[in-house]
C-alpha cells in the first residue's frame, strides 16, 4: 500500500515540516509498526530544492520512500460549493489511490468544490479542510476525514475552532462564507468564497 504526504515548498522553505513528519510517523505506525521510519528533513534537505516560488513537492511512500516530485503550484478559484456524500469513503491516512476522490470528483461539475458529508455532517472537501464562518466565528468540522496540517496550524493559533457542522445547517444557510484550507494554501491566504442564501 502506497502512501502521499504533499509539503509546501515556498522560496526554498519547507514550513510546518514538523506537522508533516508527524503525520507520516502516525501513518507508518498504524500500518507497519516501529520498525519503519522516514525522516522528511534528511530525506528533503539534501535534495536540490527551487531556491523561489512556490513548489508543492509530493513524496510517495510505503515503508521507506519510493518518489518524490516537485511542481509549480498554482492556486485554483473556487466559484460553488456543493454537498457530496462521503460515507463510504476511508480517508483517515492519505492513500496513494485516489479512485475513490476521483470518483466524488465526478459527481459534481468542474466548476464545483464538492464538499463531503457523512451521517448527515460535514467533514471536508477534495483534497482540503473546511472553515465556515458563521456570523461571529470561523468554524471547521470537528471529525474530518483527514486532519490537514494547515487546519492543525489554524486549529493551534485560535483562527479557527472545530465543531459539528450539521448538512442540514450547510443547506439553511446558517454559514454565509467559507475556505478551503489545505497544506498549500493556509487559512490567511484562502479566499472566502460566499454561501448563497
Amino acid at each position: 500500500m502506497k502512501f502521499i504526504e504533499s509539503i509546501r515548498l515556498e522560496n526554498g522553505i519547507l514550513p510546518r515540516l514538523d506537522l508533516h513528519q508527524r503525520r507520516v510517523n502516525l501513518t507508518l505506525l498504524a500500518h507497519y509498526g516501529k520498525a519503519a521510519a522516514i525522516d522528511l528533513t534528511r530525506e528533503l534537505m539534501h535534495r536540490s530544492l527551487p531556491a523561489a516560488g512556490l513548489f508543492k513537492i509530493r513524496v510517495t511512500y510505503d515503508r521507506k520512500i519510493t518518489g518524490i516530485d516537485i511542481d509549480p503550484y498554482v492556486r485554483r478559484a473556487v466559484a460553488r460549493v456543493e454537498l457530496v456524500d462521503a460515507a463510504a469513503l476511508d480517508y483517515r491516512y492519505k492513500y496513494g489511490d485516489r479512485a475513490a476522490l476521483d470518483a466524488l470528483r465526478e459527481k459534481v461539475s468542474i466548476a464545483v468544490q464538492p464538499v463531503l458529508t457523512r451521517d448527515g455532517f460535514v467533514t471536508d472537501a477534495l483534497y482540503a479542510n473546511v472553515c465556515l464562518f458563521d456570523g461571529k466565528a470561523w468554524v471547521t468540522p470537528e471529525k474530518p476525514l483527514l486532519e490537514g496540517t494547515a487546519r492543525a496550524a489554524a486549529l493551534a493559533a485560535g483562527e479557527v475552532i472545530a465543531a459539528p457542522v450539521r448538512s442540514e445547517d450547510f443547506r439553511k444557510r446558517k454559514y454565509s462564507r467559507i475556505r478551503f484550507i489545505n497544506c498549500m494554501t493556509y487559512f490567511e491566504e484562502a479566499g472566502d468564497i460566499p454561501l448563497e442564501v
